[in-house]
C-alpha cells in the first residue's frame, strides 16, 4: 500500500543545559508517539546540536497536518522541506517515530553519508536522510540484539 513521505531539516533551538540531548530526544519521541499513533502517522527523527532531520510518512493529508504542528514548534526554526513523494510502501511502518541522537559510536554510520562532526543539512538530499535512518535504525537493532545476546 502506497504513502506519503515527507522529509524535513530545521535548526535545533533546544540549547538547554538541564536537559540533555538524548534526554530532549525522549521527550519528543514520547509526545510524537501518541499524537502520530492518533494521525496514522510513522517517521524517523535525527538530531544533534545543531539541526533536527525528520521523516514523516503516512496520508498526505496526515503527513501535512503533522508538519504544520510541527513547524510551529518552539524546539526549532529555519524549517526547510527538502522532499516530499508518494513512496511504494512506509519505510519506517513500525515505528510512530523512532529516533536517534547522534553519538560517537555512529560517527561511521554519518561519514559513509559525507557527514562530518556537524550535520550541515543544506548539504543533504531528503534520500541520503532515508538511508541514513535505515542505517541507523538497522544500527540501533544490532546494538540490541548483541546486548540481549
Amino acid at each position: 500500500m502506497s504513502a506519503y513521505q515527507l522529509v524535513y531539516y530545521s535548526r535545533n533551538t533546544i540549547a538547554s543545559a538541564s536537559m540533555s540531548p538524548l534526554d530532549a530526544l525522549r521527550s519528543i519521541v514520547t509526545v510524537s508517539q501518541a499524537n502520530n499513533k492518533n494521525d496514522g502517522i510513522t517517521g524517523y527523527l535525527i538530531f544533534d546540536r545543531t539541526c533536527f532531520l525528520q521523516i514523516l510518512e503516512g496520508e498526505k493529508a496526515q503527513v501535512y497536518s503533522t508538519f504544520r504542528r510541527i513547524e510551529a514548534d518552539p524546539r526549532h526554526r529555519d524549517v526547510v522541506v527538502m522532499g516530499a513523494r508518494e513512496v511504494p510502501a512506509r519505510l519506517f511502518p513500525n515505528w510512530t517515530m523512532a529516533g536517534a541522537v547522534r553519538t560517537l559510536d555512529q560517527d561511521e554510520i554519518f561519514m559513509r553519508y559525507g557527514i562530518g562532526k556537524t550535520i550541515v543539512p543544506s548539504r543533504l538530499k531528503a534520500d541520503t536522510v532515508v538511508a541514513l535512518a535505515q542505517d541507523l535504525l538497522e544500527f540501533h537493532a544490532e546494538t540490541k540484539a548483541r546486548a540481549s545476546a
